[in-house]
């Protein structure tokens, strides 16, 4: 994968580079000779309800995701009742790699990194720690068939109900999260489950709770 900026972006497609010449950018990248330049973005897309779901698990009505004795992954809302997200992730050493307050962010160190032009994903890799974010807006029913296909059964009449309190304009907002975290404690967050200490936990539903996930 070559990371390019939203301009490159638009000429790679067009066929304005060769191969050589991508292979020559992702080589010697813009970053490398800017020292003390770093990455920065921002999602602008912002609603009122965000659905979480990692690991196969739905998190909803719920700010913060991931405390690990400090906020990992969570939420804050702006003047209009958006949700805004919030990561802090660290690699091995305790050294930031991503950070991203209240929608705008920055990653401070990365072995790969992709984010799409129309703001609606992030990855960011360094060595073994990684995490990706990816924004999908569903009708109810789309979302709801997605779930019995995920979970292989009915969904319990009381989830339904939640999803439907959380419908705005028709739509669905959902936050599809996965990660390896190496500090402050050891987790990974899967297509199909979240494993930290040994622990496994498949298909959570949390809703109305301060803290989903607590790891001391």
């Amino acid at each position: 994968m070559i990371a390019l900026c939203l301009q490159h972006a638009g000429i790679a497609d067009g066929g304005g580079y060769t191969a050589a010449q991508l292979r020559s950018l992702k080589h010697d990248p813009w970053v490398s000779k800017n020292p003390g330049t770093v990455p920065v973005g921002s999602f602008t897309w912002k609603r009122q309800n965000l659905v979480f779901w990692s690991g196969t698990g739905l998190f909803l009505r719920t700010p913060v995701l991931l405390r690990m004795g400090m906020d990992v992954v969570w939420t804050e809302e702006d003047e209009n009742g958006n949700a805004l997200l919030n990561i802090d992730l660290r690699n091995a050493d305790g050294e930031q790699v991503l950070y991203m307050r209240n929608n705008e962010w920055r990653v401070s160190t990365f072995s790969d990194l992709e984010c799409g032009v129309r703001a609606k994903n992030l990855y960011v890799r360094h060595g073994n720690t990684r995490l990706k974010l990816a924004w999908h807006y569903l009708a109810r029913d789309a979302l709801v068939a997605k779930l019995k296909r995920e979970w292989q059964s009915n969904l319990d009449l009381e989830i339904i109900e939640d999803l439907d309190s959380l419908v705005q304009d028709g739509m669905l907002t959902l936050l599809h999260l996965s990660a390896r975290i190496e500090w402050p404690r050891h987790l990974a967050i899967g297509r199909d489950k979240i494993v930290f200490s040994g622990v496994t936990i498949t298909r959570p539903y949390i809703n109305n709770s301060q803290v989903a996930l607590s790891i001391l």
